[in-house]
């Protein structure tokens, strides 16, 4: 009997732990998946915006500047995607206040 009661309980055991990690493969692709779908959203493609940025371009230039991206622009992309959207939102408000002042007082 006590053989009996053994067996059951490795066999609990292992099953137990497999459930778990199929739990935790199962949410890791579920990242992935998110990760993937969101990229393909935001950018139009599913790879990392690490290529050349178009900034505006200076006094009469016709020509765009294109720069090499650098450190922060990598930092910046490795932010959760919340973060960023927040720094954007907050950096849009401020335009927005500071357009709105200016036109009210000069």
């Amino acid at each position: 009997m006590a053989k009996r009661d053994d067996r059951r309980r490795s066999r609990r055991a292992f099953w137990c732990t497999f459930a778990l990690t199929l739990c935790v493969l199962l949410t890791g692709a579920g990242f992935l998946v998110a990760d993937y779908n969101t990229r393909l959203t935001g950018f139009g493609d599913v790879t990392l915006s690490a290529g050349l940025h178009q900034e505006t371009p200076l006094d009469g230039e016709e020509e765009p500047v294109l720069t090499e991206p650098g450190w922060l622009d990598a930092a910046w992309q490795l932010l959760p995607a919340r973060w960023r959207a927040a720094v954007w939102v907050a950096e849009g408000e401020i335009a927005s206040v500071t357009q709105a002042l200016t036109a009210l007082f000069g």
